[in-house]
């Protein structure tokens, strides 16, 4: 008889994970990719939660870890590490991201920087020679291009912090599509061809991404192989893997001595990264940008993004317009102007705040908006716009800012957005820079490494994005949640595309905020972006119409574009439901799934409850009933030896024992031991019933009655850090407890102090373990729970599972007992 309490954090509406009460531990099931490709729609509506991205294995992926139970941060990892097999080209673990997440059970908004980084040697002239800057192409196709990646350690800290699964069940499904293959769209084909002669000229990117030297054509299936064994690297070792050990040694080989084929023609410069560049990476939780606008709370991404702040300040300059009584002209004139000012202020300040001192609270102020505004009238102003002073509307000290060149960061990038059926929200961006990154992939392992670092300015005086040793690049990337007054989701979107992200976020959520459109159509709707160039870049939607000619007369030159931005969001609609949204057209449209397309919404949960299965068949619960607090701790054992467990609750050092599976008052009420220790069950006499024993260090103090009393048996074993399990590991009816470090378990097999009389290996060592005598031949052994799925090990050695069962939900926590 054990008890079994993993800690957890509940990232849900709900202040406490529903107890599932059964008798084994395991790994959940992973779902199988198709070969054929998943249908792709750009808008999607229904129930239970939602995701957008620009690829459809991608969604899938994400619905499915929601399908299982998991939260809205799980399912962004599973729909990132997806993109990074289906889309690599614009964003994988050889990148860099941002993501802003909503908090449902507390209401806050909180960010992750896992932004790529300069290697420590990097000088501030890196990109100059004989003077000058090398040229782009020569930048970006090099060494000296390349950041530190950051996405695995953002992985890693999301799923840590604000998760709910392990990152070896939420990569499973895209390391299975990696392996298999998956269906080679047109956008695939077109942009391995935009690389095509970059991939010829690296034996390891020929080799991971061409078919006998030629991009795959759409329609064959084509896999990753070498990406395939890195996810399942990351699955089974974690993602200190790819930061030490032969894949970092295999990134800074790539970076210091890139393979290029022999006879190639082109330059190509080594950068200087290093072993310790990579051990020393940290993905950073930091605070979001928010400014108030229209009675909305907007939240972005700060520093070293330049998104949070640009968006923010556009958005307050345009707060003293009434946009939604304007001609389509003249709004579109205002964000043009509200954006050229805006960029003018974010390439004078802006950058990595650990290196500079940026007035994010100045270029936030509606005071400083308030005087930007002033600058505009019913015609374009003269390009470019001088940086204006908000520092004097910031709490810091500083120097006004002179008008510098700023060169603009042009790449691809991807987004996505998650909504979970709690309410939690992730709006997620992450690069590997330009489309295909540095186009030098990491041999044998899958991937290509970011062109980052070209996001710094050649110029090694740059006042707020010189390159420097350990720093972060600025960036553009804009990932952005709503919320209203009362601090519910509204909308959450985001784009790719270089410093175009700024104004393809600005003009969404203009349309939205604003303008009434839906977010479908407010994503669907022509595009303008105005950075403080010479001209604005216009789609043919505004160019070639009377927009355009009314732009113009107002005297905004208007640049070609095919298209701008890629967007993916979900809104929040007043009737419950959550709509997913992406491009309907641009670059072959996007992808949008939800859930639950039909049917009114599920019933809410109970606060808290017990959800009981009395066989090995997984399904619906035998029983069901609510007992004690939603915070309690909950404790089981057979207190009065009648052959059935049942439950008791602890607050502090009293314990309130139910003696049956049902509602109502405690049976006995006992206090032992005190409130900080730790609290383990068991038959530690073999009398038939259960009682208490307390652990403090490495001394675990025994008590064979259910009363308050000194400890019958004090007993040392182990160490204090160890976590410790409970169970009649002989089968002699006698409790006896074993330690886990890592996936080895030291098992004792009675009260005493001494060597282990068994050590096993069995499980992972991120697994969640549980023990229990799951055959009935009187002998405890352990089970391993990965998500929803039980790999139960019926002795104690290790070996494969004998059975695998799934129950419950993945968030749910897992309780152990012969309920009948």
């Amino acid at each position: 008889m054990t008890m079994s309490h993993t800690p957890r954090r509940p990232w849900r509406t709900t202040a406490v994970l529903l107890p599932a009460l059964a008798l084994a531990v395991a790994s959940a099931p992973v779902a199988q990719a198709a070969v054929e490709p998943p249908d792709k729609q750009p808008t999607a509506t229904g129930y239970d939660g939602a995701v957008a991205s620009l690829d459809p294995y991608a969604s899938q992926a994400g619905r499915e870890i929601l399908r299982r139970g998991g939260n809205a941060v799980d399912a962004a990892v599973a729909t990132a590490a997806m993109l990074g097999v289906t889309r690599p080209y614009d964003g994988s673990i050889g990148g860099g991201g941002f993501m802003v997440l909503y908090q449902a059970d507390t209401g806050e908004v909180r960010t992750i920087d896992s932004r790529e980084e300069a290697w420590a040697a990097m000088e501030p002239d890196v990109f100059l020679e004989d003077g000058a800057p090398i040229p782009f192409d020569e930048r970006r196709v090099s060494g000296l291009s390349q950041g530190v990646p950051g996405v695995v350690r953002g992985w890693e800290h999301a799923l840590a912090e604000y998760g709910t699964l392990p990152l070896s069940e939420v990569l499973a499904d895209a390391q299975e599509v990696a392996e298999q293959g998956f269906v080679v769209d047109a956008e695939y084909q077109a942009r391995t061809e935009e690389n095509l002669e970059i991939f010829r000229d690296f034996t390891s990117s020929s080799e991971t991404f061409l078919v006998d030297g030629e991009a795959p054509r759409a329609g064959t299936t084509f896999a990753n192989p070498q990406l395939a064994e890195t996810y399942r690297l990351l699955m089974e070792e974690g993602p200190d893997a790819f930061y030490e050990g032969p894949l970092a040694e295999a990134i800074v080989a790539t970076n210091t001595a890139p393979p290029v084929v022999d006879g190639a023609e082109r330059t190509v410069r080594e950068g200087a990264m290093t072993l310790a560049d990579l051990a020393g990476y940290e993905a950073l939780d930091q605070d979001p940008t928010r400014v108030d606008y229209r009675g909305f709370q907007v939240f972005g991404m700060g520093p070293p993004s330049s998104g949070g702040t640009t968006v923010g300040e556009a958005l307050n300059i345009l707060e003293g317009y009434d946009l939604a009584d304007m001609d389509p002209d003249e709004v579109l004139h205002l964000l043009a102007e509200s954006s050229a000012v805006s960029f003018a202020d974010r390439n004078a300040y802006v950058g990595d705040e650990a290196f500079l001192d940026v007035p994010v609270t100045g270029l936030l102020s509606q005071g400083f908006a308030d005087e930007r505004r002033e600058l505009i009238g019913q015609s374009a102003l003269a390009r470019p716009v001088g940086p204006g002073d908000p520092w004097p509307y910031d709490d810091g000290e500083g120097a006004a800012a002179v008008e510098s060149a700023t060169a603009e960061d042009t790449g691809s990038t991807t987004h996505l957005t998650v909504a979970d059926r709690w309410g939690n929200v992730v709006s997620y961006t992450f690069t590997i820079e330009a489309i295909g990154g540095s186009g030098i992939a990491v041999p044998g392992y899958g991937f290509l490494l970011n062109n980052e670092l070209t996001d710094f300015e050649p110029d090694p005086d740059h006042p707020a994005n010189a390159p420097e040793g350990g720093k972060r690049p600025r960036s553009s990337m804009s990932p952005t949640i709503v919320l209203d007054a009362a601090g519910a989701p509204v909308a959450a979107f985001g784009s790719p595309g270089g410093a175009t992200i700024i104004t393809t976020v600005l003009q969404v959520a203009v349309n939205h905020l604003d303008l009434g459109m839906s977010l479908p159509e407010a994503i669907a709707a022509p595009r303008l972006s105005s950075r403080n160039g010479p001209g604005s870049q216009a789609e043919p939607g505004i160019r070639d119409t009377a927009l355009g000619d009314a732009l113009r007369a107002r005297g905004h030159q208007l640049d070609a574009v095919g298209y701008l931005g890629n967007v993916t969001g979900v809104a929040f609609l007043p009737d419950g439901r959550v709509q997913a949204a992406a491009e309907p057209l641009r670059a072959r449209g996007g992808s949008a799934v939800v859930v639950r397309p039909a049917g009114p919404p599920r019933p809410a949960e109970p606060p808290y409850g017990f959800f009981l299965t009395n066989t090995w068949r997984g399904g619906q619960a035998d029983a069901a009933f609510v007992y004690g607090r939603s915070t309690d701790e909950v404790l089981i054992g057979d207190w009065d030896g009648d052959g059935d467990d049942t439950i008791a609750v602890r607050r502090g050092a009293t314990f309130f024992i139910n003696d049956a599976l049902r509602p109502g008052a405690a049976t006995r009420e006992v206090v032992y031991g005190r409130p900080g220790d730790e609290v383990l069950v068991g038959d530690w006499d073999g009398n038939g019933t259960d009682t208490l024993a307390v652990r403090r260090g490495t001394a675990v103090h025994v008590r064979n009655s259910l009363s308050g009393g000194p400890a019958d048996v004090v007993l040392h074993y182990g160490r204090a850090g160890d976590e410790v399990l409970v169970g009649d590991w002989e089968g002699d009816g006698r409790d006896g407890v074993a330690v886990r470090r890592g996936a080895e378990v030291h098992v004792r097999s009675s009260l005493t102090s001494g060597p282990a009389d068994v050590v096993l290996r069995y499980g992972r060592p991120g697994d969640v373990v549980l023990v229990g005598d799951w055959d009935g031949d009187g002998r405890d052994t352990l089970a391993v729970r990965r998500g929803a799925a039980y790999h139960l090990r019926d002795t104690l050695t290790g070996g494969p599972a004998e059975r695998v069962v799934a129950y419950g939900r993945a968030t749910d926590e897992v309780l152990v007992g012969d309920w009948d």
